[in-house]
Order: structure tokens, then sequence, then C-alpha cells
């Protein structure tokens, strides 16, 4: 079977280690079958919080399926991400959004957005260095009224949510994904991952998240410049992402 391979973070990021989760990549094309469908409580709250007519950049945008929704919805949706075969993913879907591929800690554009969403992406920063820089590119693209609107990972709730099930497991259509995950004590979540396609399994593959509490939302965003605006659990209560904390955010003013 081999040893698990490990790194820091993800290539979908710009992470400067050298392999990507294979989650992203060779099996980044059943990413979307396997996680689900957008979570439509969070293209609501985008919404309700940003309207359209906007223009938003989906910073991270995997697979692309909260950009083409939020250009349905009538924003000019820009989407951008540094994975390879999650970006070819997204062009597929022949929506009304410009895909990118850039890296988040140095997103290239020279116009600024009304809304920049960052959908479950912030967790994969492991390294404080690449976290303060993303959020600091992120700031610097925001017009000057923008708002960022992110959700990571809710460090108590993942914590009893490992401790009670170490083991996840995802399944379709003869493709298995399966996770062994535990959280130290700085909240970081190690994950070894696995997938069997064909009745093989994969290597094993370590990947690491970090998770978050209102204290270091509030540290992190206002060292990159941003004033936190709201905090909350969830999009809502018809939201499936649970365990997450939403964070709507502006620039500071200088």
């Amino acid at each position: 079977m081999g040893a698990p391979r490990t790194r820091r973070g993800s290539d979908r990021l710009g992470s400067s280690a050298e392999q990507a989760r294979p989650l992203y990549s060779e099996f980044g094309q059943y990413y979307e079958v396997l996680f689900g469908e957008p979570d439509m409580a969070c293209v609501d709250f985008v919404e309700l919080t940003a309207p359209p007519p906007a223009t938003l950049l989906d910073a991270g945008c995997g697979p692309g399926q909260y950009a083409a929704i939020l250009a349905q919805r009538g924003y000019a949706v820009v989407a951008c991400d540094r994975e390879v075969h999650l970006l070819r993913a997204a062009g597929r879907r022949g929506a009304a959004a410009s895909f990118v591929l850039a890296d988040l800690r140095r997103l290239p554009f020279t116009a600024r957005f009304d809304v920049v969403l960052a959908r479950g992406v912030l967790n994969d920063l492991v390294e404080p260095e690449d976290l303060r820089e993303t959020l600091g590119s992120v700031a610097a693209s925001l017009r000057g009224e923008g708002v960022f609107i992110a959700d990571v990972r809710e460090r108590e709730p993942h914590r009893l949510r490992i401790a009670a099930q170490p083991a996840v497991e995802r399944s379709f259509g003869g493709i298995v994904f399966r996770a062994l995950r535990s959280i130290d004590d700085d909240g970081v979540i190690t994950s070894m991952e696995r997938f069997k396609r064909a009745e093989v399994w994969s290597e094993p593959f370590i990947f690491r998240m970090r998770t978050f509490d209102e204290e270091s939302v509030q540290d992190c965003w206002r060292q990159a410049g941003l004033r936190v605006l709201t905090t909350q659990r969830s999009y809502g209560s018809a939201s499936a992402l649970t365990d997450r904390l939403v964070v709507v955010a502006k620039r500071t003013e200088r």
C-alpha cells in the first residue's frame, strides 16, 4: 500500500508543496457526485447580502456549481481556482461566467468586485502566512463598499464530531471516498484519504485542514485589512453546511 503521502495544504490555493490533493486532481471528476449539490441556502444568503446585479468573484470555485447558479441569478461572475482539473470541470458547464486559473494568495484581477465569495476554501490554508496573503489579496480585490462572504470550519463542533465519528465514507456509482480524521490541540484536522475505483484502492493520502473560532476569525480578518460585520453558524436553517462559521466582512477604511 505504501506510506501515506503528506503535504501542508493544497495546490488549489497555491501552496508551495509539491503534490496536489487527489480529491482536487486525479479524482476531481468525482468531487461533485460524492459531495453533493450546491447548498442553495448559501446562494440565497449571498443574494440577500449583496443582491444582483453585482460583480462577483467566486474565489476557489472548484467545479463551478456556485458560479453557474449565481450567474443565472444575475451576477456578473468571475470564478477562479488554481487546480486545473477542477477548473476544467467548471468550464465544461457552459455557465455565463469567466473561469480563470489563479492563485488565491495573489489574485491577478485589476478590476475590483462588489462581492467575493470563498465557499469552504479557506479551511485548506493551514499555514498562517498563506491565510494572511489570501485574505489580504481578497481585501485588495473588493470595491470600497464591497463585501466578502466566507464560510470556515468551526473548531469546537468539529472536535466533537471527529471524536464521535473519526471515519467518513461517501460513495457513488462504484466510486468510494474514505477518510479517517483526527484533530490536534491547535484545531488542525488531519485526514487520511483513499479512493476506491474499479474495486482498487488508491494509496492513502494525508491532507490537513484548518478550523476556526470566532476569536481567530476576528484576528485573522483584521490583520488582513478586513472588518468583520457579522458571523453566524451556517447559512440558515435550510443549510446542509453545518458546523460552519459564516463570515461577512468589508475592507477596513484607511
